[in-house]
């Protein structure tokens, strides 16, 4: 993480065991939280991503993306309920679940398993956040990301791997 919090941000707030995006389930929380943010605009660490790591992985797990949105929407929901907040977190289910994890899908080595992970990935979207096509950030998406959208939208799960695949 590369991130410094103030300790009492944890009191209630715990990155949850086993579930993979834990840092997308807590950081949003945290930050919520916070009364204040500081940013500091040097680098004072270095990623890395490993083979293994979950960007690189066909599991199911990668689902779990929608269990750490889920816990920040019923945070906030809870927590003050703002609109605005609300809002951003909806783009977050648009992000992730249309864009992020339909190219990790897309990513996949075992090409066989990607029809039925992006068929279960647009049913946990819907399940999630049922209006997801109404969001700006689908809205103000080129050509290319709307038809991609639009097929999964459809169910079109073979059309769009071939768009993937050229």
């Amino acid at each position: 993480c590369n991130k410094l919090f103030r300790s009492e941000l944890f009191r209630d707030v715990r990155f949850p065991k086993g579930l993979w995006y834990e840092d997308l389930a807590t950081i949003p929380i945290l930050l919520y939280k916070a009364g204040s943010v500081v940013k500091v605009n040097e680098a004072l660490y270095r990623y890395r991503q490993r083979s293994g790591s979950i960007a690189h992985s066909a599991d199911r797990r990668i689902f779990d993306i929608y269990t750490a949105l889920d816990t920040i929407r019923d945070y906030v929901k809870a927590n003050g309920n703002e609109p605005e907040v609300l809002s951003a977190i909806h783009s977050l289910y648009a992000v992730h679940g249309l864009e992020l994890t339909t190219l990790r899908i897309r990513d996949f080595d075992d090409k066989s398993i990607r029809k039925e992970y992006l068929s279960e990935n647009m049913k946990r979207l819907a399940a999630s956040c049922p209006d997801y096509m109404k969001d700006e950030k689908v809205k103000k998406a080129g050509w290319k990301k709307k038809l991609i959208f639009a097929l999964l939208n459809m169910k079109k799960y073979d059309m769009v791997l071939k768009l993937y695949d050229r």
